[in-house]
């Protein structure tokens, strides 16, 4: 649902910005438009440009790429193949000439993240070196020895360990937990467990951490 949210937010915005009457009269569509809306999202990825519509729950605006510019073209088509087949757009007036010049851009590349070597990880939570990041790297306490363990050992985002609510942490059975919000997938409720140490730190970094150097909710 993500993905055909996206597709809609972003011909929504085109034909409310290009189309007669905000694009709100299905009737008056044609053929063009659609050809018109084609190279406008391929030239906003070439450019590096932000999408038209927004789609995201954090009401922030993503840049086009060529993922998910195959996204918008392969959803808003199947959705728009989706009416067609059903009647629909008989009902509202669209023309099909609309719907054909809506393109199939081929399949999405996955994206999967790279996790790190078991011996990279081990290395990065080892004791002596996060006391040598804190020493020779954080000398005004800014918290970096508690985000690199806190990002090595949920194997989460940075911004979903380093921007947490104060109140994100919570238990179950006895084990520690992080709640957090993943909101490019519009998942706002996950949690995930975190040891004993690296559970520990929250309590004290509000007040350790010089207020200088506090960007958003304290970590």
């Amino acid at each position: 649902m993500d993905f055909v949210r996206r597709a809609h937010a972003e011909l929504s915005a085109f034909l409310d910005a290009e189309a007669p009457g905000g694009g709100h009269a299905p009737s008056v569509l044609s053929g063009e438009h659609a050809h018109r809306f084609v190279p406008d999202l391929r030239n906003r990825q070439r450019l590096c440009l932000a999408f038209r519509g927004q789609a995201r729950l954090d009401c922030k605006k993503s840049k086009v790429t060529e993922n998910m510019r195959r996204v918008v073209f392969n959803h808003g088509r199947a959705v728009l193949r989706g009416a067609l087949a059903s009647g629909s757009t008989e009902q509202i007036g669209l023309d099909r000439a609309f719907i054909a010049a809506m393109p199939v851009d081929g399949p999405c590349m996955p994206r999967s993240r790279i996790l790190f070597p078991e011996e990279v990880a081990r290395a990065l939570a080892d004791e002596v070196n996060l006391q040598h990041l804190a020493d020779g790297y954080d000398l005004h306490d800014r918290g970096l020895r508690d985000r690199r363990e806190a990002i090595v050992v949920t194997g989460r985002r940075v911004g979903e360990v380093t921007q947490p609510c104060p109140d994100c942490g919570g238990g179950c059975s006895g084990l520690p937990l992080c709640w957090h919000g993943q909101t490019k997938v519009g998942n706002l409720n996950a949690a995930v467990y975190i040891p004993e140490h690296p559970a520990g730190y929250r309590p004290h970094r509000p007040v350790t951490t010089p207020p200088i150097h506090r960007r958003g909710p304290p970590l």
